[in-house]
C-alpha cells in the first residue's frame, strides 16, 4: 500500500506541490502564475518572454537573483503586466533588491502595466520602456497605471518607466502609494499624473518630460530627487476640492525647466502648496503661484532667465520666506525679477538678493505685499531694489537692508496712475527700522509732481545720504 502510494505522487506533476517554480527562456510565465498557489515563488531566469502576464494575489515573481533583468515583450496586447481584484500579498521585481535585476516590460501595448484594487504589495527593480499609442486622449493612459490601489503597505522601489510617447508616464488615480527612486524619462507628455491620490515620493529624477508632475485633488509628498528638462516641472491647474490640493515638495532640484512649479486653481478657489529647500537653477522662471496658500521657504534662485518667484491673486496666507536666515529665500543672478507680486496678491517676502539684474521685488496690481528681513544687494548693475507701481499697490517694508543701488526702492510711477503707488517704510505706531546704505539714491520718482502723499518713511537710517524731507507726504525721521 505504501509502495503504491509513494508511485502514485511521482506520477504527479512536480508543480502541484514545488516552491519555487523556476521559468525559463522559451517556457511560459503565465503558465507557473497560473499553477501557483498563494505562498509560492515564481522565479524567472534571464531572457525574452513574449507573452503579456496577469499576477495572482499571494504568488511572487521574481527575475533570478544575481541574474541581468528579464524582459517581457507583451506585443500589442492591451497590457503586459496586469493585476486586478481584491487582492494582495503580492511582489513583483527582483529577488536580490537590486537595480541590475529585476524585470524590463517592453512592447506597444496601450499600458505597460495595470494595477487595479491591490494593497500589500511590492514592486521593485523594474525598467518599463513599452511605447503605448494614445488610444484615447480622454483616458488615462500611461506607461504605468494604478488606479484604486495601495491603502495598505503598497511600496515601489525603483521603478523606471521610458515612455518616449505623448501619453502618461505613469498615472496614480485614487491611490496610497510610497514610491522610492521612481525615474520617468523623455516622455513628452506628463511624467507622473495623479489624480485624486494621496502618495508619497521619496528622490524621484524625472527628465525631459512636457510636464514633470501634473497634479488633480491629490494630497501628495515630494521628498528630494530632481527634476529637468521638463516645460514644467511641476504643475497644477484645477478646481480645488475641498480636503484635497495639498502639495509639497521638500529638498527638490528643478534645473532647466520652462517653469519649475506653477500652480494655477481656476477662480475663485484656492490650492495649498509648500515648496520647502527646494533649488531652482538655470530655469526660465522659477515658481508661479496663483491664489496659492501655504509658503514657500529656504528655496534658492539661481541663474534664472525672467522671474524667480510671482504670486498673483487673493488667495490665503502665503509666506515667501522663513523667520530665520536658514529659512529665507535666495537669489543670485537673475536677469528679470526676483520677487513678483500682483493681482492683488499679499504675501509677506523675507530673503537675500543679489545680482538680480532687473528689479529685486516689484509690486502693482493692487498687491499689498509685506517685505520684510531683506537683504538686497544691488552690486553688480541691478536697477533697482524694490518697484511698486499700479493702482492700490501699497508695499509694508520693515527691517531691510539696501545697498548700492542706484535708486533701491522706486514707487513709480510706472502707469497711467502710478501717483497711487506708495511704498510705507515706517511710522511712528510701526518703526521702519530699514538699513539704506552707499545708495546713489535712496528714493526715485520719475516724475516729481507725483510723489504721493501718503507715502511714510519714519524710524529708517539713511546713511551718509539722507533723502529730501519734501520727499515725503508723511516725515522721515
Amino acid at each position: 500500500m505504501r509502495t503504491s502510494l509513494f508511485l502514485a505522487l511521482l506520477l504527479l506533476p512536480l508543480p502541484l506541490w514545488a516552491t519555487p517554480w523556476h521559468v525559463y527562456e522559451g517556457q511560459s510565465i503565465q503558465a507557473a502564475i497560473n499553477g501557483a498557489v498563494a505562498g509560492d515563488d515564481v522565479i524567472v531566469h534571464p531572457g525574452t518572454y513574449y507573452e503579456s502576464i496577469t499576477l495572482k494575489a499571494g504568488v511572487d515573481v521574481y527575475s533570478f537573483e544575481g541574474s541581468s533583468s528579464v524582459t517581457i515583450d507583451g506585443g500589442a496586447n492591451n497590457h503586459t503586466v496586469y493585476f486586478s481584484g481584491n487582492g494582495g500579498g503580492l511582489h513583483f521585481g527582483s529577488q536580490s533588491g537590486g537595480q541590475d535585476g529585476g524585470f524590463t516590460i517592453d512592447g506597444s501595448a496601450h499600458y505597460g502595466m495595470y494595477f487595479n484594487g491591490c494593497w500589500n504589495m511590492h514592486l521593485g527593480d523594474i525598467h518599463v520602456v513599452s511605447d503605448p499609442p494614445i488610444w484615447d486622449p480622454w483616458q488615462p493612459d500611461g506607461a504605468v497605471y494604478f488606479y484604486n490601489s495601495g491603502y495598505q503597505q503598497f511600496g515601489v522601489a525603483n521603478l523606471r518607466i521610458h515612455g518616449q510617447t505623448a501619453c502618461k508616464g505613469l498615472y496614480l488615480e485614487h491611490c496610497d502609494i510610497a514610491f522610492n527612486d521612481l525615474h520617468v524619462y523623455d516622455v513628452t507628455g506628463t511624467g507622473a499624473h495623479l489624480f485624486w491620490d494621496s502618495s508619497y515620493f521619496t528622490d524621484p529624477v524625472i527628465s525631459g518630460c512636457g510636464k514633470g508632475f501634473e497634479l488633480w485633488h491629490s494630497d501628495v509628498f515630494v521628498d528630494g530627487g530632481s527634476i529637468e528638462d521638463c516645460t514644467f516641472g511641476i504643475w497644477a491647474s484645477e478646481d480645488p476640492y475641498y480636503y484635497y490640493d495639498h502639495y509639497t515638495f521638500m529638498g527638490v532640484d528643478f534645473q532647466y525647466c520652462t517653469t519649475g512649479v506653477c500652480f494655477t486653481p481656476q477662480a475663485p478657489f484656492t490650492m495649498e502648496a509648500y515648496l520647502i529647500s527646494c533649488t531652482f537653477e538655470y530655469c526660465t522662471n522659477g515658481v508661479s503661484l496663483t491664489r496659492v496658500n501655504g509658503h514657500v521657504k529656504g528655496c534658492d534662485f539661481l541663474h534664472i532667465d525672467d522671474v524667480a518667484l510671482a504670486c498673483s491673486g487673493n488667495g490665503g496666507a502665503l509666506i515667501l520666506g522663513g523667520p530665520t536666515v536658514g529659512e529665507w529665500n535666495d537669489f543670485y543672478d537673475v536677469t528679470g525679477v526676483g520677487v513678483h507680486v500682483t493681482g492683488g496678491a499679499s504675501p509677506t517676502v523675507e530673503g537675500s538678493f543679489h545680482s538680480v539684474f532687473g528689479t529685486g521685488i516689484l509690486c502693482e496690481g493692487g498687491s499689498t505685499p509685506t517685505i520684510r528681513d531683506c537683504i538686497l544687494d544691488g552690486s553688480n548693475g541691478c536697477f533697482e531694489g524694490i518697484a511698486t507701481s499700479g493702482e492700490n499697490t501699497m508695499a509694508t517694508i520693515r527691517y531691510c537692508s539696501l545697498r548700492d543701488y542706484a535708486s533701491p526702492v522706486s514707487p513709480g510711477p510706472r502707469a497711467a496712475i502710478a501717483y497711487r503707488a506708495t511704498a510705507n517704510l515706517g511710522t511712528l505706531a510701526s518703526h521702519g527700522e530699514n538699513n539704506f546704505e552707499d545708495n546713489t539714491c535712496d528714493l526715485w520718482y520719475s516724475n516729481k509732481a507725483a510723489v504721493p502723499d501718503y507715502l511714510y518713511a519714519q524710524m529708517n537710517w539713511w546713511g551718509d545720504s539722507p533723502p529730501d524731507a519734501g520727499s515725503f507726504g508723511g516725515r522721515v525721521d
